[in-house]
């Protein structure tokens, strides 16, 4: 996977982003959300918001879009997430989001 071709406004994150940014989105979940127990490390974020990519593990979707909130929530609706089958539903789902 080559995180390059990222639309404009995406960047990938080092090691140390990506465990504070996976730290963060667990200490966020509750059962019953989605993501709840799903191994997820984070690959991507955008530069303007709390948006962050991670790849799933054991999981039926490959990657994830998640709003952070920078809150532990009690919600199956939140933190938002759009889930995506592979790398190319990923990129095609940044780009509309950023239009």
């Amino acid at each position: 996977m080559c995180l390059t071709d990222l639309p404009d406004g995406w960047f990938p994150v080092n090691k140390q982003e990506a465990g504070q940014l996976g730290r963060e989105l667990a200490a966020e979940l509750t059962a019953p959300h989605p993501l709840f127990g799903v191994a997820a490390e984070c690959i991507a974020r955008r530069r303007d918001c709390d948006d962050a990519v991670f790849r799933l593990r054991g999981h039926r979707f490959e990657f994830v879009v998640v709003h952070l909130t920078w809150a532990r929530e009690s919600s199956a609706a939140v933190p938002a997430t759009v889930f995506c089958a592979g790398y190319t539903d990923l990129v095609e789902s940044l780009r509309a989001d950023s239009r």
